[in-house]
């Protein structure tokens, strides 16, 4: 995987997470009207919570694969505002681990998103992950 890429895929965590921090005020109703595909969105905040919901439907497919260890570890990487040395260093002590482990373990879990995320979508695939995920 090269660095480009990693970024990228680094990237698409931070969104997903900071999508969900989004939706998490929001009731159920308000998702479902602006789940609706015909829905033009003219607030704001109506297209930010919709940007917010297509990063979820575009990621979530592909973080279900992972099992729930790896997944943790990602919510304790990108899931706060945290970040860089301090937020690794904090990890380890959580987990009783080296620093380094760590990153050992940030790499593997990316070059495994690697493996599973598409390089790119299509708008109808990104549609179709979009109407699977918001409209059950």
């Amino acid at each position: 995987m090269n660095n480009i890429r990693k970024q990228n895929i680094e990237e698409s965590m931070r969104k997903y997470y900071k999508a969900y921090n989004v939706l998490t005020d929001l009731s159920i109703d308000t998702i479902s009207k602006l789940s609706t595909p015909a829905l033009k969105t003219n607030s704001l905040k109506d297209k930010i919570v919709v940007d917010a919901m297509r990063t979820i439907a575009e990621v979530e497919p592909f973080l279900e694969k992972l099992c729930i260890e790896e997944s943790e570890f990602l919510v304790a990487l990108y899931g706060g505002n945290d970040g860089g040395s301090c937020l690794a260093e904090k990890i380890a002590d959580d987990k009783g681990i080296s620093r380094r482990s760590v990153y050992n373990k940030k790499r593997d879990i990316l070059c495994k998103l690697d493996a599973l995320l598409p390089q790119k979508l299509s708008e109808s695939e990104r549609e179709g992950l979009f109407a699977k995920r918001w409209h059950r």
